[in-house]
């Protein structure tokens, strides 16, 4: 998170912007607030992208993007909260979840346990399996692109999903602007070549992105996924889901299924697991705190502070939601072990 600066807009919306989150290949993310302190992050597509008649590629993409957001629910996936592509600049809004992703996470403390990376990839697959009732894909599950929030992972960065009835127009993978759809280390061959991309895409994705979190190595290129070192039963699951054929494959719901078992295999329920899942990765970490917007010609600073704050500098809204969060997070596991319950009975 970094500081604003003078080339940075006061507001979109109705949302104040506090920081900078990140900058992709569409623009730039920020950290804002609405009048009620509610926060959110918004993405605003970059200036130079746009071309003088405002119809180019990337501004189409940017509006896909809205519409995929817009039909989107489910758990693990950061929720759609509003949007204005007829701005200028466009902007999209999505929920904030403040926490590191996956990335931070291995680069600050090292692979996962098993049973977290089982459990952290059940959620996940949840999430997929969202998007794949929608006919959506995703097309970029990374780490950089998974939040570790206090009510479990998150999927973030919708940029590179397209409609999946669409992918049969080759204007569906963007290359007409020259873009790689994806990250290459983490995609399939099939998504780097001609081949039909499916929701089997995904799922390899993920698998390389849990293989991964369970071992701190990065694939060095597409199929060089390794789970060498790993418990039999996760390294199974995991090899399957990186499986070069995408029929071979599982479903991103029998993948939740099955990582869910695998994570509860010693006795606990997806409950006590998943609470052990957040405080291994989200209790780790502070939260992030907006830094000092940048002063005024009169050298007095826009922000003022109207918080108290907690322990630990945490303030009370921040509190609120944490608690509410570990509340999400308990009702969450629990339709988690219902679903692996009822699997079990089939």
């Amino acid at each position: 998170m970094d500081a604003l600066t003078a080339e940075d807009p006061v507001e979109l919306g109705k949302y104040r912007l506090l920081a900078r989150l990140g900058e992709g290949g569409m623009g730039r993310v920020y950290l804002a607030e609405t009048a009620e302190g509610e926060q959110v992050a918004v993405k605003m597509i970059a200036s130079w992208l746009l071309d003088d008649s405002g119809e180019g590629e990337f501004p189409r993409r940017f509006a896909r993007e809205v519409d995929v957001m817009r039909s989107v629910s489910g758990p693990s996936i950061a929720l759609y909260v509003d949007a204005d592509v007829a701005h200028d600049p466009a902007w999209l809004a999505t929920q904030y979840i403040p926490g590191p992703t996956l990335r931070e996470q291995v680069l600050r403390h090292g692979p996962m346990a098993p049973e977290i990376v089982a459990m952290m990839g059940a959620h996940l697959c949840d999430g997929l399996a969202a998007l794949d009732e929608a006919g959506l894909l995703h097309r970029d599950v990374k780490p950089a692109n998974v939040m570790l929030g206090a009510d479990g992972p998150r999927l973030i960065d919708f940029g590179l999903a397209v409609l999946a009835e669409g992918l049969d127009d080759p204007r569906a993978h963007f290359t007409t602007v020259g873009v790689s759809v994806g990250t290459q280390q983490w995609m399939p061959l099939e998504q780097q070549g001609s081949a039909t991309v499916t929701a089997a895409a995904d799922v390899y994705s993920l698998g390389a992105v849990l293989a991964y979190a369970a071992t701190g190595r990065t694939p060095a290129r597409t199929g060089s996924v390794s789970v060498a070192g790993l418990p039999k039963p996760l390294a199974t699951i995991i090899t399957e889901m990186t499986d070069g054929t995408p029929s071979a494959r599982p479903s991103a719901a029998e993948a939740a299924s099955r990582l869910g078992s695998v994570a509860t295999v010693d006795g606990r329920t997806a409950t006590e697991v998943t609470a052990d899942m957040i405080a291994a990765t989200y209790g780790q970490n502070p939260l992030p705190k907006p830094p000092p917007r940048p002063t005024t010609t009169t050298g007095k600073t826009e922000a003022t502070e109207h918080e108290a704050t907690g322990p630990q500098g945490t303030t009370s809204q921040e509190t609120t939601r944490v608690r509410r969060s570990m509340s999400a997070a308990v009702f969450a596991a629990e339709n988690l072990r219902s679903a692996y319950a009822k699997n079990r009975k089939l």
